[in-house]
């Protein structure tokens, strides 16, 4: 099953110019902490734990990555998962950008 699901991330990937310079992580909800700054921007910054702004995302050089604030309903969209997850002890899967730093895709394990 596990490598159906890699060949399908494999050609979606190689079919879509956006996710081929992106990363796949699946982790559990506790080893990221979030954060969001108010005034102009209002962006959700997701910071990498053990250690916030040392701690780097897996495949990336990214100390944090966002969601853009030009899609504020993916925001909301991800916390919700987000506080899903964490609360029944699933996983989450995200795409990070990694020249950007930007999540481009987000989801859940059933």
């Amino acid at each position: 099953m596990k490598k159906i699901y890699a060949a399908a991330i494999l050609a979606t990937t190689i079919a879509t110019p956006t996710l081929a310079q992106s990363v796949y992580i699946g982790e559990p909800p506790t080893n990221i902490r979030f954060e969001q700054y108010t005034g102009a921007t209002g962006e959700i910054f997701f910071w990498r734990l053990p250690s916030p702004g040392a701690s780097t995302f897996p495949g990336t050089s990214c100390t944090h990555v966002k969601i853009p604030n030009d899609r504020v309903e993916h925001a909301s969209r991800f916390m919700a998962l987000y506080l899903f997850a964490k609360n029944s002890g699933k996983n989450v899967f995200y795409f990070v950008n990694a020249s950007t730093c930007n999540i481009i895709s987000f989801g859940i394990d059933g």
